[in-house]
């Protein structure tokens, strides 16, 4: 029998290809179908770090100290991990279907039509609105650069459209940040509701961590979750943003 050996070097630079590619072309798509944002962005250095490594391999391992090397290794490796933690975080629920209110957070909108992530996340709300439908929804979300309307009222429009009557949801027109959804979607319900009243909010998986506790920084101490479904082609771009908005959460509380 002849002895199949396997060449290392190969192989991790095909790796490193196949990885640049798909980020790179992740990327792409992404910049041209939905607003252009630093999760994309992010997408496509890392795609084009991948394929540049790749196609540099021999010089990288010829020229880059050995140190450095496993420097990015264990930063990626890092990244990768507190990624999946994101991930496992916010994949359980906390809701009871109990709550007097649902905060939903807003996120980009094309024209007048919520995009995907937010029509997902609006999709969840309808299932949670037939199981509740005496909970006052909060739709919070601001006019972005690149919007023609605020999202608040693109997602008024499309619980509308889907049956949900208009005195069950509120608009929260201002917000332009998860810490300005809470601060202004908490003052509404203080109005609405009085100072006694139990409350959700609505994300995806790999927000709901960061979210929770920013919503606690924002005055609500005791608040249930629960998730919409990210869509493969919108998991990269997503957990990388995330993870500097993380960072940013740390160090400001907000």
């Amino acid at each position: 029998m002849k002895k199949i050996t396997v060449n290392i070097k190969a192989v991790l630079r095909l790796l490193l290809l196949a990885v640049g590619i798909f980020a790179t072309l992740n990327g792409i798509v992404l910049t041209f179908t939905t607003n252009l944002n630093i999760g994309n962005l992010l997408t496509l250095f890392l795609g084009a770090f991948f394929l540049l490594w790749s196609v540099f391999y021999n010089k990288v391992s010829e020229k880059f100290p050995k140190v450095l090397k496993i420097v990015i290794i264990v930063l990626l490796a890092m990244v990768i991990a507190f990624c999946s933690f994101l991930f496992i975080y916010g994949s359980t629920n906390s809701i009871n279907h109990e709550e007097d209110a649902i905060i939903v957070l807003g996120a980009g909108v094309h024209g007048e039509k919520p995009s995907r992530v937010l029509k997902d996340r609006l999709n969840a709300v309808l299932d949670y609105h037939s199981k509740n439908p005496d909970a006052l929804i909060v739709v919070s979300g601001g006019k972005g650069p690149q919007e023609s309307v605020t999202e608040a009222y693109a997602m008024e429009k499309y619980l509308l459209d889907n049956g949900v009557p208009k005195e069950s949801i509120i608009k929260e027109e201002k917000a332009t940040s998860t810490y300005e959804n809470f601060t202004y979607s908490k003052e509404l319900l203080d109005e609405y509701c009085g100072g006694d009243y139990t409350v959700a909010f609505i994300s995806n998986e790999y927000h709901i961590y960061r979210a929770s506790g920013i919503a606690k920084s924002a005055g609500i101490s005791d608040i249930t979750y629960f998730h919409s479904t990210t869509r493969w082609y919108s998991i990269l771009p997503g957990t990388l943003r995330e993870c500097l908005a993380v960072a940013k959460f740390w160090v400001l509380d907000k």
